[in-house]
């Protein structure tokens, strides 16, 4: 799984990209080297993006993640996430490409909230962490 972590990261989709650059600049580059591109966890999963200290997770699907079979390990990957107290935030390449800087910081800040309010606590196995999917958009490419 983590060599095929590292072969997605030599080979980012433009919107994978594109969202790098957005939060790498984000509020001055206060983001910059806070979150993780391809992380692999579980033995079996790979996150996207993923911050450690605030325990986030962005996935950036693309028009694979239509068919039922993707939805079905979309939903099991969201679970194992919620197992480890990870929130997991879901965004399209449209929004990522075509969508608005501000649009997209927005769709992190609710979950970025509620996850460095919950980080003074330590999280249980038995707790359920909040999941977040941002709304869907028009069209989306992976």
């Amino acid at each position: 799984m983590q060599r095929f972590a590292e072969e997605m990261l030599r080979k980012p989709t433009p919107a994978e990209e594109a969202l790098a650059q957005i939060l790498t600049r984000a509020g001055g580059g206060r983001l910059r080297g806070k979150f993780v591109r391809q992380w692999a966890f579980g033995g079996r999963w790979i996150l996207d993006f993923y911050f450690p200290d605030e325990r986030i997770g962005i996935e950036v699907d693309g028009v694979s993640h239509h068919s039922a079979e993707r939805r079905r390990r979309d939903a099991q990957k969201a679970r194992a996430c919620e197992k480890r107290g990870i929130v997991l935030v879901r965004m399209t390449n449209a929004q990522v490409l075509f969508g608005s800087q501000k649009m997209l910081l927005d769709k992190l800040r609710a979950p970025w909230r509620g996850q460095v309010r919950n980080s003074k606590v330590s999280v249980s196995p038995r707790r359920r962490p909040r999941s977040y999917t941002a709304p869907a958009a028009a069209a989306s490419h992976r």
